[in-house]
């Protein structure tokens, strides 16, 4: 029951969002070339449709984290699904006004809009895909337990992050290290295919890849990052 209120919940506020965005583009979509008048309104509605999902998305997150279990996992899926579709359509929708003359502080929430989804699809289809292989890696992950020995006790994820960081002993570590490297093999067809996606959506918009769309926030071109990096 908790489960299906939580995700109902969910869905509506990722409705309301939609109903939000649509309302945005739309406003953004009919009278081309753009304005910045049409920049400053894109910006403004954007930001007020992604606060409340970024607050709903990290009170569930803590919700998971803090008490673990099936129901708050599905919880935090669905709200960070929520935001990660809305700001992929965001990220698409600020490329419009690429090459726009506007004030600075304009031109940087725009950036930030395009570069600021971990990944983002090129599209509303691939937008569920990825956010289904995005949902299944965490649940994976979250799910492994390490178990030291046949018929030992077993240690979650949160427990085995605790040990890693205070252990001493090589081997020990070493058994750790073993442990999550057979779990990352198995997952390794999911990031595959998620790399796929990300780079296709950063393609759409104007970028070599997926870690050129990450860096493009800095305002920076690739040399420059690298040296601002190494410096």
């Amino acid at each position: 029951m908790v489960r299906r209120r939580g995700a109902a919940a969910a869905r509506r506020r990722a409705a309301l969002s939609a109903l939000l965005l649509a309302a945005v583009m739309a406003a953004c979509s009919e009278a081309p070339p753009p304005t910045a008048e049409e920049a400053l309104a894109f910006v403004t509605g954007a930001e007020a449709s992604l606060v409340p999902l970024r607050q709903e998305a990290l009170r569930t997150a803590w919700r998971r984290d803090t008490l673990g279990g099936a129901d708050p996992t599905a919880a935090a899926a669905a709200a960070e699904g929520a935001l990660a579709s809305t700001a992929a359509e965001l990220a698409r929708g600020a490329a419009r006004f690429d090459g726009l003359d506007l004030p600075a502080a304009t031109t940087r929430k725009l950036a930030i809009l395009k570069a600021a989804p971990p990944a983002v699809a090129p599209d509303r289809q691939l937008d569920e895909e990825l956010a289904d292989i995005t949902a299944e890696l965490q649940r994976t992950w979250r799910a492994s337990a390490y178990c030291a020995g046949a018929g030992a006790d077993c240690s979650d994820l949160t427990a085995v992050e605790r040990t890693a960081a205070e252990l001493q002993d090589t081997d020990g570590l070493l058994d750790l290290w073993t442990e999550g490297r057979a779990l990352t093999t198995s997952m390794r067809p999911l990031y595959e295919r998620l790399v796929d996606i990300a780079n296709a959506g950063a393609a759409a918009l104007g970028h070599a890849d997926a870690g050129a769309r990450w860096r493009s926030a800095y305002g920076l071109t690739a040399v420059d990052f690298r040296a601002e990096l190494n410096r």
